[in-house]
C-alpha cells in the first residue's frame, strides 16, 4: 500500500482514487470495487453526437465517480469528487484538516484561488474549503 509518513493515502491527484483510474476505469469496474451506488444519467446531443453522462454517488463512502460516453465508446471515468473525512493525497493534503497554506504548501501556486476554493488546472485537482479546512477534493483527467 502507498503511504505517506506511514499513513495510506487514498487520492493520487490527476491519476484516479481507490483503485479508479481516470480516464480508463468504467462504471462497471467503479462497481465493482465500491458495490452497488446510486446512478444518475442523463442525455445530451453535442457536435452531432449523443452523449450519455453518468454519475455514480455513494453518499455513505463520501464518493461521486463522473463518467461520459457516445455511442462509439465506452463510458470512462473523467472526474471523481471526494467528500470523505481523513482521506488524503499523495502530498499529504487531508480532507477535514489540512488548510489553503497547506495545500499551496504541498502543490505550490495554482492556476486560481479564491476564500472558497484552490485549482491546479495543470494537475487535474480542485480543493473546496469550508471553516478554512479542505472539506472536498474533485480530481479529472489533465490534458496533455
Amino acid at each position: 500500500m502507498d503511504t505517506v509518513k506511514g499513513l495510506p493515502y487514498f487520492i493520487k491527484v490527476g491519476e484516479g482514487t481507490g483503485g479508479v483510474k481516470l480516464g480508463s476505469s468504467t462504471i462497471a469496474d467503479v462497481q465493482r470495487i465500491f458495490g452497488k451506488g446510486k446512478i444518475r444519467d442523463e442525455k445530451s446531443k453535442r457536435n452531432g453526437k449523443i452523449y450519455t453522462d453518468k454519475t455514480v454517488t455513494y453518499k455513505a463512502k463520501g464518493l461521486k465517480f463522473f463518467a461520459i460516453s457516445t455511442p462509439d465508446s465506452a463510458t470512462v471515468i473523467y472526474s471523481i469528487e471526494i467528500v470523505m473525512p481523513g482521506a488524503r493525497t499523495e502530498r499529504d493534503v487531508v480532507i477535514g484538516s489540512s488548510t489553503q497554506a497547506e495545500v499551496i504548501l504541498a502543490y505550490g501556486d495554482p492556476s486560481y484561488r479564491s476564500p472558497a476554493n484552490i485549482s491546479y488546472d495543470t494537475q487535474g485537482v480542485i480543493f473546496e474549503f469550508s471553516n478554512g479546512v479542505v472539506d472536498r477534493i474533485l480530481i479529472s483527467q489533465t490534458r496533455q
